[in-house]
C-alpha cells in the first residue's frame, strides 16, 4: 500500500515468448510495458493473430479493466513477451487516485484509446473493401 492507500504497481520481469496475459483469464490490473516489448494475440479456434506490437510506455489490460464494475472482467487478448520484457501491473484505484491527481494523465489515456479505435476502423473498412 501506498500512502494515498492505494496499492503500489508492481514490476515483473518476463523471458522472451513467455506469456504476460492468456486470453479467457481474469484480469485485474492494467499493464504498462516499461522495456522491451510485448505482442497481442487474439486466439481463435487454435490460431493466433498478432492485433499489435507495444514498446515501451504502451499499455494493455484497458478493456476489461475500465469496463468492470465490481468484479474482474475475462482478458480478450493474450500478451507475450518479445524478448525480455519489464512489465508494471497497476491496479484500477491506483489508476483512477492519479488520474484525480493529474487530469493529463486521464487525457493521455483518452487519446491512445481513440487512436486504437481509428485504426480499428480503418483495418475494418480495408477488410470490407478488399472483400
Amino acid at each position: 500500500m501506498t500512502s494515498d492507500g492505494t496499492m503500489a504497481p508492481t514490476i515483473h520481469t518476463y523471458e522472451d515468448g513467455q506469456i504476460i496475459v492468456q486470453q479467457g483469464s481474469v484480469c485485474e490490473f492494467m499493464y504498462i510495458v516499461r522495456e522491451g516489448q510485448v505482442e497481442i494475440l487474439h486466439e481463435d479456434q487454435g490460431q493466433q493473430i498478432q492485433k499489435a506490437v507495444l514498446s515501451k510506455g504502451g499499455f494493455f489490460g484497458e478493456v476489461p479493466f475500465l469496463e468492470r464494475i465490481v468484479s474482474p472482467s475475462i482478458a480478450r487478448t493474450t500478451v507475450r513477451a518479445r524478448g525480455e520484457v519489464q512489465i508494471m501491473s497497476v491496479s484500477r484505484e491506483t489508476i483512477l487516485h492519479r488520474i484525480h491527481d493529474n487530469p493529463e494523465l486521464g487525457y493521455r489515456l483518452l487519446q491512445t484509446l481513440s487512436r486504437r479505435i481509428r485504426e480499428l476502423e480503418e483495418e475494418m473498412i480495408r477488410y470490407i473493401v478488399s472483400g
